[in-house]
């Protein structure tokens, strides 16, 4: 087992698990189904009991299943690498005419008996068969290095025992994990089949191998975990449940940029991925769309009843990526981000950014406030929403929220401009200058790049770029110690004009400066200027690129609303909701 999982006892516990979690839901099925009657199951309080001991050293695992004959523990749970439940036998009982699992499965590849030498270098056996009328079942030890196999008969109830002499570090270990559950993604998700953990454990602070989680920040990774969960359902062909997470697991009070305690993929209930240091991100990965949109990626879980979900053997990650999986999963969180904003309480552009600053579940973004602000309407900032929109020109502000309404409400913004918030550059004077050139490439919508295959990739929107800012900050840049050679270039076909009071100048790195919208630009910051406010930089783009620009947002975006942009007055915008709409599904969770 040394290949797959080390030396690590909790594979042990995870792989003797689930064979256990599977035998009680088959036999769960055919009391269900009338196959058999009520019998004598083992008598525990749940439906698998899991102890540890420290006097002596030992883990024991009982379940009310369906035990195992001589001839499934000969040829099967015995033999490495043969799993039962891929046997003729196996699915007569739980297979339909079409071959379709009748219930869910989690052990496929056969190692579940030799796991157990993970935590020690003997087991001890006893099992009894539902089928058996004798009133006996059988009972045995193993080494992994025994030839022969003594097996006996022995008095007793349906249902299997496993009891694993074994030392006291990897008890402590196990020990400390079960312990700690609250701490990290717990190795079990479900209510049922129940599992109760009994601890006979004396810890007097011996070795282990168990990988401590960080201690600074472990009372905030707790209330994350403890959370209840919201979870959200996905179709799917191939799985018979795919659900996601809704529920906020941030860690820290900043929201651009805390860490969260989710992430995870579990099928049929046990987690995917490294056990004491859980592996998040497996299947929905934590990657930017872009500088627009940060995804925070849920915990996943997946009930899978015939095996499609492609585990390597390890079961610690895909031995592919399910693109379709993914591609339906990112859809969904999609839906219940847009149907949240739809059927909130909004009905202002500072509705709208209130709404962004206390929301923090699925999406994030560290530079922009992600939407397209028009005079009367919004939409979300993704450039193939910006294509269906077709804008004249865009308006591109460092984070200035207090000035929206005015901005807005300038007749410089009509129905054919918008405008988007930057953060990005909301620093001091000197980090301002960088902010406003380096960061900021002309020819790409202000710096604004959609990377990702999500959100698609980069794309040079508009053909004319200016940028707008002090006098004095303009200046400012050719006192940095690498000022590109381009910048002399603007400097001499720079247009200067003042505003309250304040010098500005209005440059293009290639765009032509005798465009009659230079002295536009120079009207709306005379205006927007009048209460004596220093504008923020800005850049103004303008000659819109009609190429076609999809992405998954936009599908979204464009099934579920009438017109491109939506109002923001709540009423208003939700009779631009199409009757059709793949996001009235989600308006119940919003």
């Amino acid at each position: 087992m040394g290949p797959l999982y080390g030396e690590n006892p909790l594979y042990g516990l995870r792989e003797l698990t689930q064979n256990a979690v599977d035998s009680v839901r088959e036999l769960e099925h055919l009391l269900k189904v009338g196959t058999i009657a009520n019998i004598s199951r083992l008598s525990i309080n749940s439906d698998v009991e899991i102890t540890l001991n420290s006097d002596p050293w030992n883990f024991t695992i009982k379940d009310r299943g369906t035990g195992m004959n001589l001839e499934i523990v000969k040829n099967f749970f015995l033999r490495a690498g043969a799993s039962f439940r891929k046997s003729a036998a196996w699915k007569r009982q739980f297979e339909d005419e079409a071959g379709g699992a009748k219930i869910a499965r989690t052990g496929r590849f056969g190692v579940g008996a030799l796991s157990a030498f993970l935590i020690g270098d003997v087991i001890n056996i006893y099992t009894r068969h539902y089928s058996d009328q004798t009133g006996f079942g059988l009972q045995f030890h193993a080494g992994i290095d025994h030839e022969e196999i003594e097996i006996t008969q022995k008095a007793g109830d349906v249902g299997t025992e496993i009891t694993v002499p074994s030392d006291k570090t990897r008890i402590l270990t196990l020990s400390r994990y079960l312990e700690q559950r609250d701490e990290r993604a717990f190795y079990y998700l479900l209510d049922s089949p129940k599992i109760e953990f009994r601890l006979f454990v004396e810890d007097d602070g011996g070795p282990d191998l168990l990988r401590s989680m960080p201690r600074h920040n472990v009372n905030e990774r707790v209330a994350a975990l403890a959370r209840s969960p919201r979870w959200i359902s996905v179709k799917s062909d191939k799985y018979e449940s795919v659900m996601w997470d809704r529920t906020s697991r941030k860690l820290g009070s900043s929201k651009y940029y805390a860490s969260y305690a989710s992430g995870y993929t579990y099928c049929n209930g046990i987690l995917i991925g490294e056990l004491d240091d859980p592996s998040a991100n497996l299947l929905i990965e934590e990657n930017s769309i872009g500088n627009v949109w940060e995804v925070v990626p849920p915990t996943v879980s997946i009930t899978d009843h015939a095996a499609n979900l492609p585990l390597n053997l390890a079961r610690k990650d895909f031995s592919h990526t399910d693109e379709r999986l993914v591609d339906a999963v990112w859809k969904s969180m999609w839906e219940e981000f847009i149907a949240s904003l739809v059927y909130s309480n909004i009905e202002s552009p500072s509705d709208l950014l209130a709404f962004w600053a206390a929301e923090d579940v699925m999406f994030t973004s560290m530079y922009w406030f992600p939407f397209i602000f028009g005079k009367d309407e919004f939409a979300l900032l993704d450039k193939g929403i910006l294509h269906d929109f077709s804008p004249s020109r865009v308006i591109s502000r460092k984070w200035d929220a207090s000035s929206l309404p005015e901005i807005l409400g300038d007749k410089f913004v009509d129905r054919t401009t918008c405008l988007l918030l930057s953060r990005y550059g909301h620093h001091d004077s000197r980090s301002d200058v960088a902010a406003s050139f380096e960061a900021r490439p002309y020819g790409r919508l202000g710096g604004l790049d959609f990377e990702n295959r999500h959100g698609g990739s980069n794309a040079n929107i508009f053909s004319s770029s200016y940028k707008v800012m002090t006098e004095k900050t303009f200046n400012a840049v050719f006192e940095l110690a690498k000022c590109p050679k381009y910048f002399y270039a603007m400097r001499s076909n720079a247009h200067r004009f003042v505003a309250g009071g304040t010098a500005y100048v209005v440059v293009s790195r290639s765009s032509d400066m005798t465009d009659p919208l230079v002295a536009q630009i120079g009207d709306f910051v005379v205006r927007a200027c009048a209460d004596k406010r220093k504008m923020e930089p800005m850049t103004i783009l303008t000659g819109y690129n009609p190429e076609d620009q999809n992405s998954a947002l936009a599908d979204v975006w464009r099934r579920s609303f009438s017109t491109t942009t939506i109002p923001y007055a709540r009423k208003e915008r939700q009779m631009r909701i199409k009757s059709d709409a793949p996001i009235l599904a989600h308006a119940k969770t919003a």
